[in-house]
């Protein structure tokens, strides 16, 4: 079936996504500013940025590791590798490995290696990596970087020193590195429409309003490179 204009439903939907989607100064003229706090009200956030550093609880992760203790495996088909679903003799070794041999802490403490803080925007907490290039760099330029799914800011850790050291001109990165809303460290949204032009929307504030930067670079992968190329379409002068 086709509409009186030949196309079909389909098809219409499709380009109404690709241009609410793609094309995000729509959405902005629309929503303006969005709060994602509980509540019915828009109380103005605390720019304050505060630092941030990772700490498990020892009783939550002795909870993990209680529950890791009573799983319960079903009998997988022989023969069958990974063919139909998650292989259970596979799994058994997984938890065991979680369960005893992996180090929670040691992997803490590499996370933490790496300055962290937390800033409210449009009413949530947004946790963001923040590392300055070396005092060796002559000429150091700021860089978004945004992550994608399944994934976190982890993903910026191993190039950061390749980032943030000079290389043979003096050039090097000042690296800031956010979650997604609702990923890793980052508040989750309370309220519906945060979407990759929302979550744009709220990285420039952290660019601008809350670290100074007027102009910067973007990296993103992923849901990362469709939220920095919202930005650098809705604030092309950043």
């Amino acid at each position: 079936m086709t509409s009186p204009s030949g196309v079909s439903p389909s098809t219409l939907a499709r380009r109404k996504f690709e241009v609410n989607f793609f094309r995000p100064q729509k959405i902005l003229k629309k929503f303006n500013s969005l709060y994602f706090s509980d509540g019915q009200s828009a109380p103005a956030d605390n720019t304050s940025v505060r630092p941030f550093n990772i700490s498990i609880p020892d009783s939550e992760l002795a909870d993990i590791r209680r529950r890791l203790a009573q799983a319960r495996f079903i009998d997988h088909l022989p023969d069958t590798a990974f063919h139909y679903g998650m292989n259970s003799e596979k799994l058994i070794d997984l938890v065991k490995y979680w369960n005893g041999t992996y180090d929670w802490r040691a992997q803490e403490a590499k996370l933490n290696a790496a300055s962290q803080f937390k800033t409210q925007i449009e009413g949530i907490d947004v946790h963001f990596v923040h590392v300055k290039a070396s005092s060796k760099a002559t000429k150091v330029y700021p860089l978004l970087s945004v992550h994608g799914w399944p994934s976190s800011f982890l993903e910026i850790y191993r190039a950061l020193p390749l980032l943030t050291e000079p290389d043979a001109s003096g050039l090097a990165f000042e690296v800031i590195a956010p979650s997604i809303p609702g990923y890793g460290y980052s508040e989750g949204a309370h309220k519906t429409g945060l979407d990759p032009t929302a979550a744009g929307r709220m990285f420039a504030t952290l660019m601008k309003d809350r670290l100074g930067f007027s102009k910067y670079f973007l990296q993103g992968n992923d849901w990362g490179s469709i939220i920095t190329r919202n930005i650098a379409i809705l604030y092309p002068e950043k």
